[in-house]
């Protein structure tokens, strides 16, 4: 940790499902003397989906904590049927395969309304979008016109630090 950025941790299904996972954060947060506030957690949304009870309380704690938490892989999957307004994050990435289904979509489909409505949706509950598979700057300034505007793919580079790259 420093004393400016954050430290981001991907966490696998496995580890998102731990019985112990906050006790292990916070052992460590302890250990460390690190702020909470400075971690960020990515997990799968299909663990969001398919378990209910232990894995959602663990978010909830982790955020009651400060531990931002972001789910990732959003919209891949059965994660489409996820309700945004109940979900203990602080941000979702949608699926790599969304992006590319957002870029071969007309301005007018549903599923471009779709999108829409969780930009605003997330938008209302301050729940960070970010776009991951952004591959060409047309694709960028499209999700930017829907108000997507983080993203990571060959289009912006890499993420650098603890930002992703602005759309």
């Amino acid at each position: 940790f420093t004393a400016t950025g954050s430290v981001a941790v991907n966490l696998t299904a496995r580890m998102a499902r731990e019985q112990d996972l906050v006790q292990m954060i916070r052992e460590l947060l302890e250990r460390t003397k690190a702020p909470a506030g400075k971690l960020r957690l990515s997990v799968p949304a299909g663990v969001v989906v398919d378990d209910h009870g232990e894995p959602l309380e663990n978010l909830a704690t982790l955020r009651d904590i400060n531990v931002s938490v972001i789910m990732h892989g959003f919209g891949a999957g059965n994660t489409g049927l996820i309700d945004l307004r109940t979900l203990p994050v602080d941000g979702v990435t949608l699926a790599a395969s969304v992006t590319r289904a957002f870029a071969d979509a007309d301005g007018d489909s549903p599923f471009v309304y779709g999108l829409r409505q969780l930009v605003d949706l997330a938008g209302q509950r301050k729940v960070r979008v970010v776009a991951d598979g952004v591959d060409t700057m047309a694709v960028a300034d499209r999700l930017r016109g829907v108000g997507v505007l983080l993203g990571s793919g060959t289009a912006l580079g890499e993420p650098i630090g603890d930002r992703k790259s602005v759309v």
